[in-house]
C-alpha cells in the first residue's frame, strides 16, 4: 500500500482541513479542530491507501486511460472479507464535496466539533485523523472511489517517487495471509503488449506465491493501429 504523500493530487491529503477553513467560525475553534485531527498524538503515524472502484466501473475506458497507464496496465479485482476488516484497516466510499460552500457531511462534523457545551467541553471524534482522508473535491466524483486505508507507524520500505521527487514509505503485506482483500481476477488492459506471454507469466508468478482461485481476463476494448 502506498503512502498518502505520493498521490497524484497533493491537495487530497489535506482536503478536509482546507475545506473547513472556509467556515467563518474556523479560527475560533482552530485549536479544537487540530486536537480532533491529532487524537493519536503520534507524529510517526503513516497513512497508506489502496484506491478501489465499484464493480460497475470495471473495464471503464476512462479508468483505463487515467489510472491504467493509458490502457497499457492491468486491473485487479478483489473480494471483500466475509468476517470484516482486521484492526487498523478502514474501508469506505469517498465523499465528494459539491463546492466550497456545500458539503453536508463535512459541515455536520464541523458543527459538532465547534459546538461548546454548557460545561465548556467539546466533542472529540475517534480516528478523525484517519477519516479526514475519505473526502475529495467534486471534480473526482465520477471515479466513485472506495478507499482502503491502513494506519501504522511501521514502514517496510522507503522509495523515491520519480514523478514527484518525494521520498515515501510503503507498507508491504503477504497477499494471502495479511492483506484483507482477496485477489479474484486480473484484467489485461486493451493496449497491454505481449498479452499471451504476460498471461502465462502472471499465472506462474501468482501460483508461485500460493495464490489460487483467480482468473486472468482481457479488456473488452480493442485498439487497432491505424
Amino acid at each position: 500500500m502506498c503512502s498518502l504523500v505520493s498521490m497524484n493530487d497533493k491537495t487530497e491529503r489535506d482536503y478536509f482541513h482546507e475545506y473547513i477553513k472556509n467556515y467563518k467560525a474556523y479560527n475560533s475553534y482552530k485549536d479544537v479542530i487540530n486536537e480532533n485531527l491529532k487524537l493519536s498524538d503520534k507524529d510517526n503515524l503513516h497513512y497508506y491507501i489502496t484506491s478501489l472502484m465499484p464493480q460497475k466501473n470495471k473495464d471503464d475506458l476512462d479508468m483505463w486511460r487515467i489510472y491504467g497507464d493509458n490502457a497499457k496496465g492491468v486491473m485487479l479485482e478483489y473480494e471483500l472479507p466475509k468476517m470484516g476488516l482486521p484492526k487498523h484497516f478502514l474501508l469506505a466510499h469517498i465523499s465528494y464535496a459539491g463546492d466550497k460552500r456545500r458539503n453536508g457531511i463535512i459541515k455536520l462534523i464541523f458543527d459538532l466539533m465547534s459546538h461548546t457545551f454548557s460545561n465548556g467541553q467539546h466533542i472529540l471524534f475517534n480516528h478523525l485523523d484517519a477519516w479526514q482522508h475519505m473526502f475529495k473535491p467534486y471534480e473526482y466524483h465520477k471515479e466513485n472511489e472506495i478507499r482502503l486505508l491502513f494506519v501504522s507507524s511501521d514502514v517496510d520500505k522507503w522509495v523515491k517517487n520519480d514523478d514527484f521527487g518525494i521520498l515515501m514509505p510503503l507498507k508491504l503485506f503477504d497477499i494471502e495471509n495479511e492483506y484483507p482483500l482477496k485477489l479474484k481476477s486480473i484484467m489485461l488492459g486493451p493496449k497491454l503488449s505481449e498479452k499471451d506471454t504476460n498471461k502465462d507469466m502472471l499465472n506462474s508468478m501468482l501460483k508461485s506465491k500460493g495464490i489460487k482461485d483467480f482468473s486472468i481476463e482481457e479488456s473488452s476494448f480493442v485498439f487497432r493501429d491505424l
